[in-house]
């Protein structure tokens, strides 16, 4: 597990979608905490993945997080073209079963919903 949560870290880009995040970065510029309140950066970063015909992979911990990210994304932005999807816990926490499951889909974006995760907050905007 410790192998692959440091792989995941060294990878992992996250979205800020709270201005508290910012603030208590000490980034006070009313552009960043406007873009990151309107959620900009996300918006424009979908938009260049249908654009250029990306595919993505979502990833959950739960089925619950896994259904709930795929109907945000294909609601909201429904050209969006999902590779696949994999909840961790239906692999029952294996890994390596996961990281096959990404693997064999060839997407070039993963989207990752957890319940620590700072992007979490997007996904249950209206």
């Amino acid at each position: 597990m410790k192998q692959y949560g440091r792989a995941w870290n060294s990878w992992i880009f996250a979205v800020i979608g709270e201005k508290e995040i910012l603030i208590a970065a000490d980034v006070h510029s009313s552009q960043r905490i406007s873009e990151t309140i309107n959620h900009d950066f996300f918006r424009e970063f979908i938009k260049r993945i249908i654009r250029n015909h990306k595919r993505v992979f979502l990833l959950a911990e739960t089925i619950a997080q896994e259904e709930q990210l795929e109907h945000f994304l294909v609601g909201k932005y429904e050209q969006i073209e999902v590779a696949g999807h994999c909840a961790i816990e239906e692999k029952s926490n294996d890994f390596e079963s996961v990281v096959n499951e990404i693997n064999s889909a060839s997407a070039d974006v993963i989207f990752f919903h957890s319940a620590v995760s700072v992007t979490g907050t997007v996904f249950d905007r209206k």
